[in-house]
């Protein structure tokens, strides 16, 4: 099955990443921002994840979100959950993040269903350090040949799918 670059193209699609201390973070793609490859392989998981945030994760206190990122009632529920909040800078990013948690959740203080959806997009970044998230852009063209190409058992990805900042 061929690939794209985000899977409903100038449509909003949510997910979660995990960074290399553990915190996790609801990625907003504002229809055109880059996937990882692993969260565009299940869709309607991450959809299922990001919807039942507020239902399986409880409320923490949040700091608010710096005066230049518009608020959303998205960006305020994820942020009082205890997530980072990054969303795509249309049309060419990068992620910049619109909210920080007071308190961070941790990977492993998540639900079991809600973990494994963020570790399909694991970053090579902090959260808590970056104000912006950059990956390389890879378009849709591109992604579709190496799909078609790609084994369906073996994960072809390495690390050249895993941002990283600096």
């Amino acid at each position: 099955m061929a690939r794209e670059a985000h899977p409903r193209f100038g449509f909003e699609f949510d997910w979660l990443a995990v960074d290399r201390r553990g915190h996790v973070a609801l990625m907003i793609s504002d229809g055109y921002g880059p996937v990882p490859l692993a969260v565009l392989d299940h869709p309607d998981q991450v959809d299922d994840a990001v919807d039942a945030l507020p239902d399986t994760l409880p409320a923490v206190r949040g700091a608010p979100a710096p005066d230049h990122a518009p608020s959303s009632d998205a960006v305020d529920d994820a942020r009082v959950r205890g997530l980072f909040v990054y969303a795509w800078k249309i049309y060419h990013g990068p992620y910049e993040r619109l909210a920080a948690p007071e308190v961070a959740v941790t990977i492993d203080a998540l639900p079991a269903e809600l973990g494994s959806v963020a570790r399909l997009g694991p970053l090579e970044v902090e959260f808590a350090h970056d104000d912006e998230i950059r990956f390389p852009y890879v378009d849709a063209h591109t992604l579709h040949t190496a799909g078609e190409a790609s084994s369906p058992e073996g994960d072809d990805r390495a690390d050249g799918d895993v941002p990283r900042n600096g």
